[in-house]
């Protein structure tokens, strides 16, 4: 049977349209596609039409699933509605965080990258076959636990960091490492725990021929000049060019992040937000009593839907952003240091990472610049190259050098594991429980938040709540959210 395949890229391109327009422009053709309004499509009724020409596309089975029904080849339009309700409706993960077919316009903010990459290019097969590439980067973190359901039929090709993820979904792991792939069967762990069975096993290997080796060389040695031993010493030396050359392990190495902490401890109070009221619209407020506090000895995560405004409270502790009600309260010894998920904005990315330093704080000589860099695995050659150059998790490693060049005495991250690989992301966690200042962030990754938070604040309705229980709890009361609504 024929296949095609879709890629959901880990960016969505820049546009100068309203969103709703970039998506709705795919549409062309598409018969009484409703116009909905800038600010809340109306209910139902608008998308009447539409929902019937998916619905009629689909077949219906259990609670919270969709399964294809195969359309003809001119049905690209169709086909785009069907895969975000294959791909999003029937994991659970829109209609979990409170989206419908009602509510197109979260749909479509959540799902418009994913949706303008299927349908970029026509399609004349019948099968699907989805690859996702950092799937995600646009996706809350109860989404990401929504999308664990493995409800989908056809194969996904997924690129990940996210090792809770790979443990609940996967079924195989490619690994791509010194020029050439490896596959293994079974999920994240398993994956760890049979690479180094094999990489033991081969170092066994090597020591063992390389041993075998050594005995035949001292055979050959000890009688090359040997006449009535010549026959013999041929013969190890045929056996020596025919034994397979194995080579000795190649070490991985050891990704190392260190933030600077040689700072004076502050007294409490370090940071804090009293009966604070913000909103960008008059109609719609944002927070109202808002009443947080952290301090250098705090390790807090903030969770909640898109759009529940953890940027916005990262901004308000910052003093980026003035509360219309309320007061900030700093230390006047704090220093910040902010990390923001869209870093690469930050980044001058027409110089090479040196420079970048060296502009942003002047006066200094190269070594120290190039020390800083190095502190982030940004070393010789690599530290020379144009920003541009380099990949995202590089361009991240840059922004950790630029932030943590100050010594800060607390740091704010928004979505830091973005573009990171797992090894990383680990020492991102060691890094942080060994700074002796406050952190506070934003994640999905929950392995992070594990490894490093002891408090969890949660975005919800306009106000931010602390939850005793720690993750645990909160993905405990995300279970039942699902389970209330037929997903799990």
């Amino acid at each position: 049977m024929a296949s095609y395949v879709d890629i959901l890229k880990s960016e969505f391109p820049q546009i100068d349209t309203e969103l709703f327009d970039y998506i709705t422009g795919t549409f062309t053709g598409f018969p009484a596609l409703p116009q909905p309004g800038r600010e809340r499509l109306e209910p139902a009724a608008e998308l009447s039409v539409s929902r019937a020409a998916v619905e009629a596309a689909l077949e219906l089975t259990s609670p919270g699933q969709r399964r294809l029904r195969l359309l003809s080849p001119g049905q690209r339009r169709l086909r785009l509605l069907y895969i975000y309700l294959i791909v999003f409706c029937s994991s659970g993960v829109l209609d979990s965080g409170g989206s419908d077919f009602e509510d197109a316009e979260e749909v479509f903010d959540a799902v418009g990258g994913f949706l303008q990459e299927v349908s970029s290019d026509t399609k004349n097969e019948d099968d699907i076959r989805d690859v996702c590439l950092q799937m995600f980067n646009c996706l809350k973190l109860n989404n990401c636990h929504g999308s664990k359901q493995q409800t989908w039929a056809s194969t996904i090709l997924v690129v990940s960091h996210d090792r809770n993820f790979l443990n609940a979904v996967v079924t195989d792991i490619v690994h791509l490492h010194s020029q050439r792939l490896d596959s293994y069967r079974g999920d994240y762990e398993n994956f760890i725990k049979t690479k180094e069975d094999r990489l033991k096993n081969q170092q066994r290997k090597y020591e063992a021929q390389l041993q075998y080796r050594q005995h035949i060389q001292v055979f050959i040695d000890r009688f090359r000049y040997n006449a009535n031993r010549a026959a013999q010493v041929q013969s190890k030396l045929k056996l020596l060019e025919k034994l397979p050359e194995l080579k000795p392990l190649e070490k991985e190495t050891e990704v190392l992040l260190r933030f600077p902490d040689q700072f004076e401890k502050l007294s409490p109070p370090i940071l804090q937000l009293d009966e604070v009221e913000f909103y960008y619209n008059q109609d719609q407020r944002l927070f109202t009593g808002l009443n947080l506090s952290a301090d250098l000895d705090s390790r807090i995560c903030i969770v909640g839907e898109n759009g529940a405004g953890k940027t916005t409270v990262l901004k308000l502790l910052m003093g980026e952003l003035t509360p219309i009600n309320g007061v900030r309260q700093a230390h006047r010894n704090l220093k910040i240091g902010y990390f923001s998920q869209h870093h690469v904005d930050q980044l001058d990315l027409n110089v090479c990472s040196v420079e970048l330093l060296a502009n942003k704080f002047p006066g200094r000589p190269e070594e120290e610049y190039r020390h800083q860099l190095g502190r982030y695995g940004v070393t010789g050659e690599l530290a020379t190259r144009p920003v541009a150059s380099l990949s995202g998790g590089q361009k991240s490693r840059v922004a950790f050098a630029q932030m943590t060049m100050p010594c800060p005495n607390f740091y704010i991250l928004d979505e830091p594991t973005n573009h990171l690989d797992m090894e990383t992301i680990e020492a991102l966690a060691k890094a942080l429980n060994k700074f002796k200042g406050g952190v506070v962030l934003v994640s999905h990754d929950e392995r992070l938040i594990r490894l490093v938070c002891r408090e969890l604040w949660v975005c919800e309705n306009g106000r931010v709540s602390r939850i005793d229980g720690g993750f645990d709890e909160y993905k405990h009361i995300l279970h039942e959210q699902f389970r209330k609504e037929g997903y799990l």
